[in-house]
């Protein structure tokens, strides 16, 4: 960025697309830099693969901004609701609103990549499978 700090960025792990989410505030400026109207573009993004039947949602975090309600919250919910798994590290300031948003459903990984991956692997099986009876109860019912 023109101001000398980092970029945020995030990235469809599907398409390898990047989508800048900062705003610079200028010179010596101490305030969030993220963009919401760019943050807001990112989950409609997000949104469409979700439509589309991803198997497993990866975020960056579970924030300040998902903990008031807004950010990404509307498209966690959306995952959650969908049965995605979502795999997301929650800042220990914020894990009480995590676990409640959760809803019980929340699992605490250890920080272990290879068992993360088993995680993630395992979640998006289920998924399938649970996508693949859904459909065959639907064949049943026409």
């Amino acid at each position: 960025m023109a101001d000398g700090r980092n970029e945020m960025l995030l990235e469809n792990l599907g398409t390898g697309r990047l989508i800048s989410i900062s705003q610079n505030l200028g010179c010596g400026a101490e305030g969030c830099r993220l963009d919401p109207g760019r943050l807001a573009q990112a989950a409609a993004l997000v949104d469409a693969s979700l439509k589309e039947g991803i198997d497993v949602l990866l975020l960056n975090r579970f924030g300040r901004a998902e903990m008031l309600g807004g950010g990404l919250f509307d498209m966690l919910a959306t995952a959650a609701a969908s049965g995605v798994p979502v795999i997301t590290p929650v800042n220990r300031d914020h894990f009480e609103q995590w676990q409640a948003f959760a809803d019980g459903h929340a699992v605490v990984l250890p920080l272990d990549a290879e068992a993360i991956a088993r995680w993630c692997v395992e979640a998006a099986s289920r998924l399938k499978i649970a996508r693949a009876e859904s459909l065959e109860a639907a064949r049943h019912v026409s």
